[in-house]
């Protein structure tokens, strides 16, 4: 059985097939279009999917969309009438739904590839998005919790899972969202390019809870785990599209009221261009805490829901890693699971799951690979090296091919990280979800605080306080943080231990945190081999990893790692088995 899973007219559009109960291939479409959590139909994800696998559309069986625009129709039509929606954003969602019911002709646009000839079925959003992590992951039964924006009315939802079943049992209706509630005073702070919740989320470590009464006001919590928003103080439920959709970019409506959220905490909205103060910082960390009242409240209530002590977590908000750092002290859960597509591009997975074990009824427990995208050939690589030798001549790069020569490779690249050189590493198949896990990563020394500025100078040009990760060898987890469980997916935000923060400040942030990442052998064993290296050569089991792009999209294809390369000052490209050298 073949099911290709969409997450389309979305931001985060993606596709993934299924073979036979196993993920076999999975992208988003901006690894391909180059756009920012690109919207709209994944055409090119769609065809990698097909392409992969040497199929046609008449191959597949099922087709599964994580959204279902029919569910709650009657108290999203109640909504609209209660809240006095304008004809021209009814007129935007009619719209929007019909395209979602209508895949079969987007569906074969597609040229080249037949005609698809099966069923389309519509999984509902917050199913797909608890499905993504609960049947991926390896646990017999779980609570899953799904926090997000909206999706199909519903904001956040619990469910039991066990075996092949997810039953949710608990919904938090829209207009009351986390997701919006966080992005809205985002945007207030002045980021308001879609996805930028990660930068508020590091911003809030230099802040003090001196805005935390204030702000509560905008939020109201239940006994139940449940929440509300003050609608008093934002505009969503007044225009019901949150974002819209511009040749695949994603804009963000005007969210909150700026008139009376400013008269409520004493500042108007930051300008983007203007710099960051204190009163930034503190609007910051007040948010963070209450969103982690109100996430952590909800998460703790499904535990004592339960007799589970399983959690699988989804959803745009369980992309919160200071957050997820918190739920096994803070609830009765003792193990969770995250898939690194949480946000809507995990859909795709989900929808595909949810149609397969709703016609198969026996689970199948595999390990979840990590690395579901295209992988490009030495072949490949090295044509695409040939084409660029004038501007390796003009600026001075050296080519060496080490193919075969792994041991030779592996000695010169750690012997480059201990001179301090930073290196672009691309190699094997790109990873599914938002985090570079390896295969399209930055790596550095963590040893030493000039690499953050290094890095951030010549290569990402990015905000100085945003914190870089560390990846570590998962044998050596408990000896560098209070810490025993794998977090493959760079998940999850803890401390290192106070006594090792001195021998890697570049991947520590202000707050002795770390956005952690574990490696085993099984997973990447190319990285392990490489880490374990440096280890022996420097008694730290930990590389600085950040993802490979400079401000836009991570590098999918060695052409775009080139580019890359050749525009900001990186030391060293690792393209599969060639190493170039600046």
């Amino acid at each position: 059985m073949i099911i290709l899973g969409i997450n389309s007219y979305h931001a985060n559009s993606s596709a993934a097939l299924l073979v036979d109960g196993k993920i076999v291939f999975a992208i988003e479409e901006e690894r391909l279009n180059r756009i920012k959590n690109s919207g709209g139909f994944p055409y090119l994800s769609i065809l990698e999917c097909l392409k992969y696998k040497k199929i046609n559309l008449n191959d597949i069986n099922f087709i599964a969309i994580n959204t279902n625009p029919k569910k709650f129709l009657l108290k999203k039509i109640t909504f609209g009438l209660k809240n006095l929606i304008s004809y021209k954003n009814l007129k935007y969602k009619v719209l929007d739904i019909n395209r979602k019911l209508s895949i079969y002709d987007e569906i074969n646009n597609l040229q080249n590839f037949g005609k698809f000839n099966g069923n389309i079925i519509n999984v509902e959003h917050h199913k797909t998005h608890i499905a993504s992590s609960f049947y991926v992951s390896k646990f017999k039964d779980a609570v899953g919790v799904s926090v997000d924006g909206s999706g199909d009315f519903t904001t956040t939802s619990r469910a039991n899972c066990y075996d092949t079943n997810i039953e949710i049992n608990d919904r938090v209706h829209y207009p009351h969202s986390l997701g919006i509630f966080y992005t809205a005073i985002t945007n207030f702070l002045g980021f308001n390019t879609f996805g930028e919740e990660y930068k508020v989320m590091a911003l809030a470590a230099l802040g003090k809870p001196e805005l935390d009464k204030k702000l509560s006001e905008t939020i109201f919590f239940y006994d139940n785990g449940q929440f509300k928003l003050n609608l008093k103080y934002f505009l969503h439920h007044k225009n019901i599209n949150t974002f819209s959709t511009i040749d695949n970019k994603i804009i963000i409506n005007n969210l909150i009221d700026e008139i009376k959220f400013s008269e409520l905490i004493g500042f108007k909205k930051r300008n983007r261009n203007h710099q960051l103060e204190q009163k930034h910082f503190n609007l910051a960390y007040s948010l963070q805490s209450l969103f982690e009242r109100a996430y952590l409240n909800y998460i703790s209530a499904a535990a004592d829901e339960s007799s589970s002590q399983n959690l699988c977590l989804a959803g745009g908000c369980a992309m919160n890693s200071v957050a997820n750092g918190k739920i096994i002290e803070k609830t009765k859960f003792k193990n969770i699971y995250l898939q690194p597509a949480a946000y809507d591009a995990g859909g795709a997975i989900g929808a595909a799951l949810s149609v397969y074990y709703e016609k198969n009824k026996i689970r199948k427990f595999e390990d979840f690979n990590l690395y579901l995208g295209p992988k490009y050939t030495n072949d490949y690589i090295k044509k695409a090296i040939q084409e660029n030798e004038s501007n390796f001549t003009e600026k001075n790069i050296k080519v060496e091919n080490l193919i075969d020569k792994e041991e030779e490779l592996l000695v010169k690249i750690v012997s480059y990280l201990t001179e301090k050189k930073i290196i672009g590493i691309f190699k094997g198949k790109v990873e599914w979800g938002a985090r570079a896990l390896g295969n399209r990563s930055i790596v550095a020394d963590p040893r030493g605080n000039e690499i953050k500025n290094i890095l951030n100078s010549k290569i990402k040009r990015r905000e100085s306080f945003r914190p870089f990760a560390p990846i570590i060898l998962y044998e050596h987890l408990k000896n560098w943080f209070e810490l025993e469980r794998e977090i493959s997916t760079m998940m999850e935000v803890h401390k290192v231990k106070k006594e090792k923060s001195t021998f890697i400040p570049a991947v520590v942030h202000i707050d002795q945190s770390c956005r952690l990442q574990t490696l085993n052998k099984h997973d990447n064993p190319f990285m392990h081999k490489l880490i374990s290296l440096f280890y022996k050569k420097t008694n730290v089991p930990i590389l600085l990893n950040t993802s490979f792009n400079e401000n836009e999209p991570i590098v999918c294809k060695p052409e775009e790692a080139i580019k890359t390369f050749l525009r900001t000052e990186m030391d060293i490209l690792l393209l599969e088995d060639y190493l170039l050298i600046r």
